[in-house]
C-alpha cells in the first residue's frame, strides 16, 4: 500500500513538472508580447 502511494505521488510529480515546462514555455511567449505592451503603454 505504501509502495502504490509512493509511485503515485512520484507520477504526479513528474506530470506536474512536465506541465509546468510547458507553461512556462507558453508563459515566455506571452510574457514577451506582454511586457512589450507594458512599456508602450507606460510610454
Amino acid at each position: 500500500m505504501q509502495n502504490s502511494w509512493f509511485l503515485y505521488g512520484y507520477f504526479y510529480i513528474y506530470a506536474y513538472i512536465v506541465y509546468f515546462i510547458l507553461m512556462f514555455r507558453s508563459v515566455k511567449q506571452i510574457g514577451k508580447v506582454y511586457l512589450t505592451y507594458l512599456l508602450n503603454g507606460v510610454k
